[in-house]
């Protein structure tokens, strides 16, 4: 009965070290993302903060939304690595290289996938906090990947909107 005493007592230590959300590394695992973008006549801007921890990598997509525009994700190349820091991020994509013209529908995709194994590879502390997996992950943008033996978590979110060289606005 003492030994179980004890136990427990060491357990709410050690939950009142960590706290609710944050790994045993310190590291908030509540993952939050905010997510904005500017365009001019060349291309988009992705900007946005985030409590990830700085070194982590997000992933940064953006593609025509529609059927008739597939060719142009695979030309576009979908995914970008972006690297947090100072609890922020940033990313360019030159979309009039790419033969985009103004009007065509399209989405925005900032994603945290600390999956071993998966590129971009995160830094060995990412996996530690978080799972290898993302298993570890919480928070209202956090979801769970279906069909794999494992739990699988990422977070992320999305912008929609219609490219024009300036001005455009994220739609809801």
């Amino acid at each position: 009965m003492k030994r179980l005493a004890y136990i427990l007592v060491v357990v709410l230590l050690m939950v009142g070290v960590t706290g609710c959300g944050e790994s045993a590394t310190g590291i908030d695992t509540n993952v939050q993302i905010t997510a904005s973008f500017e365009s001019d006549e060349d291309g988009v801007r992705l900007q946005g903060t985030t409590n990830l921890p700085d070194g982590a990598i997000l992933v940064a997509s953006i593609y025509p939304v529609g059927e008739a525009q597939l060719e142009l994700v695979w030309e576009f190349g979908i995914d970008q690595p972006v690297e947090v820091q100072n609890g922020e991020y940033s990313h360019y994509f030159n979309v009039k290289e790419k033969n985009w013209t103004p009007g065509l529908e399209a989405r925005i995709r900032v994603s945290f996938q600390p999956w071993r194994g998966l590129l971009p590879l995160q830094p060995d502390f990412v996996y530690e906090a978080f799972g290898e997996n993302g298993e570890k992950m919480e928070g209202s943008q956090v979801y769970k990947v279906p069909g794999g033996p494992a739990v699988i978590k990422g977070a992320g979110l999305t912008l929609d909107f219609t490219w024009n060289p300036a001005g455009t606005e994220a739609q809801e």
